[in-house]
């Protein structure tokens, strides 16, 4: 199913008579994508007195926005059914969860994966739908990293030896981010092999391999190590056997990347504990680790400057004071830059892409013995901000001064990320 030929009218103008189950389909998938969602959620709408019965919702950078449409309430069933046959799903199962996926072919090598899972429920079947793109490829100096961090990554990411671990939630930009380094590594001097599930795009002089069932990402590390292989991707450390064998790899001789789910870049220390690493082995093999958050951005073409409440400035003023003559921006009134209409109702507007926000912790020798000596996160953290690190929260607050960001969008998260 190709969106070049997928339609661009509004779901209010779909919402006719003469619409279509597929049309309809077709075209909430490629609402999703302009819009930069990152999952599709439809399912039953438990509000009461609420006049939909089922509920369709967009995640768009990290944040649920309600999309309604008429016609996908009243042909909910025909539309599960749509996707089940697109995702090569059985129609008739309806008591079983199922699991699939369709690949829209959207050309110049832009091509979308929606990998779509469906659970029962008493009323309905639950659908989410993650949207995972084939986009244009970033580079590493188009990650909006400070001048200071990109030469930090460059000099870990040059390494011989040694672990690399990125962290966030899922859709936090981390495969992203590997991929613009190995971009930066790859020749024909160098061996790279990767473990990944899925594979979301090909780089020259890298050897991409699918994890399976039975070829698991444990399974594939263990094998990498007669692969005589520079440097390895292993797309995520899931459980101990996986850790161990990205710990093994790392001793023997490989510069390896993976990826983990912490809330910031130092508690991946008490993750790999938990995964029963000795913390000796941490301190030997972790060279760096980088958490990722994305924000949405603000669109530049009708951001309006405003004063933000004294009150949150004044706790900002603890983690980063603003520099003198700082102009701070909201949400515009939208325009056609980045306005999104649906059934006559605005669910976009004020906002253009994605900002990453980074925090980069260096593993360096003080650290290692710091490590060693299982002294506590908060006293870690202490001596990474002595030399030099700066957290989420700084980053996020840096973006914010800038006017790439509204305060508003990371106050939250700026301070429940302090520890």
């Amino acid at each position: 199913m190709g969106s070049d030929n997928a339609s661009v009218m509004k779901i209010s103008q779909l919402d006719q008579a003469n619409t279509t189950v597929p049309r309809m389909v077709e075209y909430l998938f490629d609402l999703a994508i302009r819009a930069g969602a990152s999952d599709i959620h439809m399912g039953i709408n438990n509000v009461p007195g609420d006049k939909q019965r089922y509920l369709l919702r967009l995640r768009v950078a990290g944040r649920l926005r309600v999309v309604k449409s008429q016609f996908i309430n009243s042909h909910y069933d025909e539309v599960i059914q749509r996707v089940k046959i697109l995702a090569g799903l059985n129609t008739t199962n309806i008591g079983l969860p199922q699991d699939g996926q369709i690949v829209l072919e959207r050309g110049g090598g832009d091509d979308v994966t929606l990998r779509v899972a469906i659970i029962p429920n008493q009323e309905a079947e639950e659908v989410c739908i993650r949207i995972q793109r084939n986009e244009r490829f970033i580079t590493m100096d188009q990650l909006l990293m400070t001048e200071k961090m990109f030469n930090n990554v460059q000099d870990l990411i040059r390494r011989q030896n040694g672990m690399i671990i990125l962290n966030g939630p899922a859709g936090s930009g981390k495969t992203t981010t590997i991929l613009s380094f190995l971009h930066e590594l790859a020749g024909p001097e160098k061996k790279i092999i990767t473990a990944e599930d899925p594979i979301e795009r090909r780089l020259p002089f890298v050897n991409h391999v699918q994890v399976t069932e039975k070829a698991g990402y444990a399974e594939l590390s263990r094998t990498y190590m007669r692969q005589d292989a520079d440097i390895i991707f292993i797309g995520e450390i899931r459980d101990a056997e996986s850790a161990i064998t990205s710990v093994q790899l790392a001793q023997t001789g490989h510069l390896v990347l993976t990826t983990l789910h912490t809330r910031d870049s130092i508690g991946v220390i008490a993750r790999m504990k938990a995964f029963d690493i000795h913390p000796n082995f941490i301190a030997d093999t972790l060279i760096g680790s980088l958490a990722q958050r994305l924000v949405l951005g603000l669109c530049h073409h009708c951001k309006v400057e405003y004063q933000p409440d004294p009150r949150i400035l004044k706790n900002c003023e603890k983690i980063l004071p603003p520099p003198d003559g700082v102009k701070f921006y909201k949400e515009g009134p939208g325009c056609d830059k980045c306005t999104e209409v649906v059934n006559g109702e605005v669910i976009m507007k004020g906002s253009s892409g994605l900002v990453p926000i980074f925090e980069l912790f260096v593993v360096d020798s003080e650290i290692q013995e710091a490590i060693n000596r299982e002294q506590t996160k908060i006293e870690i953290r202490e001596l990474a901000r002595k030399r030099g690190m700066t957290t989420l929260a700084e980053e996020a607050l840096l973006r914010v001064y800038q006017g790439y960001i509204d305060l508003a969008s990371v106050y939250g998260s700026v301070f429940s990320n302090r520890d």
